[in-house]
């Protein structure tokens, strides 16, 4: 009998890069939430997720595109909503700390799912 973990389902995710085709910032929370299942988990236990360590420049390159767009193209008001979490992705990336990345990501997406 073969057991199914989370582990081994997450295996089975092949890396695909992030396309922008539509709604940018939904389109980026749910490449995030497909490419990264576990994010949320690993953040809540303030650990490091390992499969984003090995895609941290794809994936901070491709939250700087969304969070560009943001300050580009809408109003003042979601320009401030979306400055902290430009704030906290910047510094974790910049300090190469995978701990605070993997939680500002995470809260991040969930900004984007309660904007």
């Amino acid at each position: 009998m073969t057991t199914i973990t989370k582990n081994s389902l997450e295996c089975n995710i092949k890396p695909k890069p992030f396309v922008i085709k539509n709604h940018y910032r939904y389109e980026f929370r749910d490449w995030i939430q497909e490419q990264f299942p576990q994010l949320s988990s690993h953040a809540n236990m303030q650990r490091a997720y390992p499969r984003l360590a090995e895609r941290l420049n794809e994936v901070h390159s491709s939250a700087m595109k969304v969070l560009d767009m943001v300050d580009k193209y809408s109003c003042e008001e979601l320009k401030e909503y979306y400055r902290p979490d430009r704030i906290l992705l910047e510094k974790a990336y910049k300090e190469r700390n995978l701990i605070d990345y993997t939680r500002s990501l995470d809260s991040f997406a969930f900004a984007i799912t309660w904007e």
